[in-house]
């Protein structure tokens, strides 16, 4: 790698394995700062990404502990590590927070450690698809690495220490050595820790349900892609959401909403998955219900496609979202989880109204990108 003063390294790290450990090591040895932007971060846990943004930080700056007892702490650089989000759907704004994060980074290092940092790089391996980001930044040099190794049979993945971690309801702390090679000392000591806790059980009941949802589809003659609709329902600054009852993302908020049925219309399809789940009745008597469906037809107000490949561990998912505007004038509407028009009232643990600042705020609390598509819908609106 070129020297440079900064050198920039975006990943999710989940978990921090020596493919990482390689490429950082290079960066500091030929920078004096480094600045690694742990990606995927403020999330709920979930199969892709299991592990919190403290918990990543930690592995990483317990590897660079033992790696500075084998260098001279005057010939490394500095470290910094940092929490960034994800944007499936605007890269321009994932694009600007990275630029904002390394901007103040470098701004307070100078500020505290005196001098100017003024040549910046990023680094990373070009693997596939989903490193695009390091083509996103003209103005920063790259100093790409690489794809590491660890023999001629065996190559780095989180993903497959990601499957080893959750594919065995019986897996013990003692099984570490089937990927010590891919993984860092203070990597391994985390996992060994994680075994066997109750967020490491969910996740293993999450991936037992994920392989055998996959497996039930795996006859069909063609990669199934489904189709969802959601619902995002907004009135006097609140927004109303579901607690899910099964996995996956059991216990998480969500958006109402569901499978599209044979016949069926997609703004029908959110009208009725949104009525079957919550209860909502915008009207009284014989015929609430007929009346509340057609109130809800009057009151959308966008929608849009949210179609992130990515955006499903239980296979390629389209859904449709719709924005709701409901009556500010008038109160909240009483709402009820499991209703009686629902086909599986057990799928749903709560239903609530919940301020939009709650909802924007507990990022960690969000089932797969339901906050992404609540905030791209309600952007630039006056709600």
């Amino acid at each position: 790698m070129k020297k440079t003063d900064v050198t920039v390294f975006v990943g999710r790290f989940n978990p921090f394995h020596k493919g990482h450990a390689h490429v950082l090591k290079q960066a500091l040895e030929t920078s004096k700062l480094v600045i690694v932007l742990v990606g995927s971060s403020g999330q709920a846990r979930s199969l892709k990404n299991p592990f919190t943004f403290e918990e990543r930080k930690e592995m990483i700056e317990k590897w660079e502990v033992g790696i500075n007892a084998y260098h001279h702490a005057d010939k490394l650089g500095a470290l910094r590590i940092l929490p960034i989000r994800d944007y499936p759907y605007n890269d321009a704004l994932w694009i600007r927070q990275v630029q904002s994060t390394v901007k103040k980074c470098v701004t307070t290092f100078c500020r505290t450690m005196g001098g100017t940092l003024t040549s910046v790089a990023i680094t990373g391996s070009d693997r596939d698809e989903s490193t695009w980001y390091l083509s996103a930044f003209p103005q920063w040099q790259q100093n790409l690495v690489k794809p590491h190794r660890i023999n001629d049979t065996l190559s780095v993945s989180a993903t497959d220490v990601r499957n080893w971690l959750f594919s065995d309801p019986h897996l013990v702390a003692s099984d570490i050595g089937g990927v010590a090679p891919m993984l860092p000392a203070s990597t391994m000591r985390h996992l060994e820790r994680f075994i066997g806790t109750d967020a490491w059980k969910a996740l293993v009941q999450e991936h037992g349900f994920v392989e055998k949802y996959k497996r039930d589809w795996a006859a069909a003659p063609y990669p199934v892609t489904f189709t969802t609709v959601d619902a995002v329902v907004v009135q006097s600054g609140h927004l109303l959401v579901v607690r899910r009852g099964h996995h996956p993302g059991k216990g998480l908020w969500a958006l109402p909403g569901g499978f599209l049925n044979q016949g069926e219309r997609l703004r029908d399809g959110a009208i009725r998955e949104l009525v079957e789940e919550t209860g909502l009745r915008l009207a009284q008597g014989k015929n609430a219900k007929e009346i509340t469906m057609a109130i809800l037809k009057g009151s959308i107000v966008d929608h849009d496609v949210f179609d992130h490949p990515g955006r499903s561990s239980r296979g390629r998912t389209i859904t449709t979202a719709y924005l709701f505007r409901l009556d500010d004038t008038k109160p909240l509407p009483m709402v009820t989880a499991g209703s009686e028009d629902a086909d599986a009232p057990d799928e749903i643990l709560e239903c609530a109204w919940i301020t939009l600042n709650e909802a924007l705020e507990q990022t960690d609390m969000w089932f797969e990108d339901h906050l992404s598509i609540i905030e791209t819908l309600i952007s630039g609106k006056d709600l």
